[in-house]
């Protein structure tokens, strides 16, 4: 499986890139480009404004 930047720079939206297994979707907030992140960390990374939900 394709990175999300790799995923987006071949025209998939990034509100449609898939994660590997286990990974969740989130938009990294600086810069509005997708991320895959543990789902661990999910709920740190909303709280410090690191990441958002597309």
């Amino acid at each position: 499986m394709y990175s999300p930047n790799m995923q987006v720079s071949n025209g998939i939206d990034p509100s449609d890139v898939i994660c590997k297994t286990g990974l969740e979707l989130l938009m990294r907030v600086s810069t509005g480009d997708p991320v895959c992140v543990k789902q661990s960390s999910v709920e740190h990374l909303l709280l410090i404004g690191f990441a958002d939900y597309f």
